[in-house]
């Protein structure tokens, strides 16, 4: 997410989990990962949102951890949960 014409900001969206696209480590793109990826950037692209931030703002990479609310009040984690491109997910696992 743009936080500023210069800034991007990484959001890890609390609840939900989707496929990967990359990380270190990881020697092949997850099924749906790139689908689930573009359709998150085209449906934000030139958007504002709404951060919510849970008990802890940060996971341990760095990200920043919210619920994500979409101008017209849309709640993006379960709208990709709804669609099909995401799973349920609660962390941390244990």
């Amino acid at each position: 997410m743009k936080v500023s014409p210069d800034k991007d900001l990484k959001v890890r969206l609390i609840g939900i989990d989707t496929p990967e696209v990359k990380w270190e480590g990881l020697t092949e793109e997850q099924p749906g990962g790139k689908e689930a990826s573009e359709y998150v950037k085209n449906l934000l692209k030139g958007k504002k949102v709404l951060l919510e931030y849970d008990v802890q703002k940060y996971d341990p990479y760095g990200r920043t951890l919210a619920y994500v609310y979409l101008e017209d009040s849309t709640f993006l984690n379960a709208h990709l949960l709804e669609i099909g491109l995401a799973r349920l997910a609660t962390y941390p696992r244990m």
